[in-house]
C-alpha cells in the first residue's frame, strides 16, 4: 500500500468519526434542552403543570373541541386496530369520550366504527360496559358498523349496539378466547448446553417460562381462565343478540364469518354501507372521535434506541417508522397477564 492510499484511508476514517461525533453531539444537545426545559417547568409549576388531573382536562378539552355546540349530531367512535393500549387505542381516552357524550344533549346517538382483529379481554369488556352505561344514563341508541374486520374483541364491543351493520366484505365473529401460550425450550437448551435457573417461590409462579416444562396442572389452570372468559363472551352474545346460549356456543368455535354468514346466523342485523348506517341512525351531522397517540420525547428516545428513527447526513431525524405497540396478526380475544 503506497503513502497516498494510507493517507486516503486515514482521511475516510477521520470523516466517519466526525459524522458520528456530530450525531452524538446533536443527540446530547437535544437531551440537554429537554432536561433544562424540565428544570424550568419544575420552577414554574403553575404554568407547566403536567399532573394527571391536567392531562385529563387536556383530553376532555380536545374531545369537546370537536363537538358542535348548537347542532344535533351522531358521534362516530372509532375502534380500530388492536384493542389494547397503543398507538390507536387508549382506554382512558375512550372512557372519557363516552362520559362526555353521555352529558352532551346535542349527541343523539353513538355510531361505533369498528375495524379491528380483536384484542385484550380487559379493554374489550371495559368499552362494552361503558357503552351499556351510556345507554342506561341517556336512554339513547348505540349503532355499530363493522368495516373490513370486526372479529373477537371487536365483535364483543359491537354487542353493546342496539343494531349492527356490516360491510358486505366484512369478516366478523371469531368468538373464542386465547389464554396465553407456552414455549418449552428445555430440550433445545440441554442440546446446546445452555443452563438457566429462575429462583422462585410457589411451584406455579413461573408457569410458561421457557426453561420449565409446562405441567398438566398448569395447563388446567390456564384452561380454567380461558373457559371463564369464554363463558362471559358467549353469555354476552346470547343476551345482546337474543339467542339461546346453546345456539351461540355452536357458532362460537373461534371461526370467522362473512357478513352474509353472520346475517344468516343472527350475529349482525344488516349488510350495508357506512353511509346507510348513519342515515338510519337519524341522518344527523357526524362527528368523528378517534384516538391517536401523540409522538413525545420518550417515543423519540425509544425510536433512537430501537432504530425506528434514522439520522440523515445532516444528523437530523429522518423518517420515523410508526408501528403499533402490540400487534395481533389474526382475529384474537386474549387474556393478558
Amino acid at each position: 500500500m503506497d503513502e497516498y492510499e494510507i493517507i486516503k484511508k486515514e482521511g475516510e476514517a477521520e470523516t466517519a468519526k466526525e459524522k458520528l461525533s456530530r450525531k452524538s453531539k446533536i443527540i446530547l444537545a437535544i437531551i440537554c434542552i429537554v432536561t433544562i426545559g424540565s428544570c424550568i417547568s419544575g420552577r414554574n409549576a403553575k404554568k407547566f403543570n403536567f399532573s394527571l388531573n391536567n392531562e385529563k382536562e387536556k383530553t376532555e378539552e380536545s374531545i369537546k373541541s370537536l363537538l358542535p355546540s348548537n347542532e344535533n349530531y351522531s358521534a362516530v367512535l372509532h375502534i380500530e386496530g388492536v384493542i389494547a393500549e397503543g398507538k390507536n387505542y387508549n382506554q382512558k381516552w375512550i372512557n372519557t369520550a363516552i362520559d362526555i357524550l353521555s352529558k352532551d344533549k346535542n349527541c343523539q346517538n353513538i355510531v361505533l366504527y369498528i375495524d379491528s382483529p380483536g384484542g385484550a379481554v380487559y379493554n374489550s369488556d371495559e368499552t362494552y360496559l361503558k357503552l351499556l352505561e351510556y345507554k342506561q344514563k341517556t336512554g339513547k341508541t348505540v349503532y355499530a358498523y363493522f368495516a373490513s374486520l370486526a372479529a373477537s374483541g371487536g365483535y364483543y364491543i359491537g354487542c353493546a349496539a342496539d343494531k349492527i351493520y356490516a360491510n358486505r366484505n366484512c369478516l366478523t365473529g371469531s368468538i373464542g378466547v386465547i389464554a396465553g401460550q407456552s414455549l418449552d425450550l428445555t430440550e433445545l437448551m440441554k442440546t446446546y448446553g445452555i443452563k438457566m435457573t429462575t429462583i422462585h417461590s410457589g411451584k406455579n409462579k413461573i408457569m410458561g417460562a421457557i426453561n420449565e416444562p409446562f405441567s398438566e396442572e398448569q395447563q388446567q389452570i390456564m384452561q380454567t381462565i380461558s373457559d371463564e372468559c369464554y363463558a362471559q363472551f358467549t353469555g354476552i352474545v346470547a343476551e345482546c343478540r337474543g339467542m339461546e346460549l346453546s345456539k351461540v356456543e355452536s357458532l362460537a368455535d373461534g371461526r370467522i364469518y362473512t357478513a352474509k354468514q353472520a346475517l344468516e346466523n343472527n350475529l349482525i342485523d344488516k349488510i350495508s354501507s357506512f353511509e346507510l348506517c348513519c342515515a338510519e341512525a337519524g341522518n344527523y351531522k357526524t362527528v368523528d372521535l378517534k384516538y391517536h397517540k401523540e409522538f413525545g420525547f420518550t417515543d423519540f428516545v425509544d425510536g433512537i434506541a430501537t432504530g425506528k428513527i434514522k439520522f440523515g447526513q445532516g444528523g437530523l431525524p429522518g423518517i420515523v417508522e410508526e408501528k403499533a405497540a402490540s400487534t395481533v396478526p389474526f382475529p384474537a380475544y386474549y387474556f393478558e397477564f
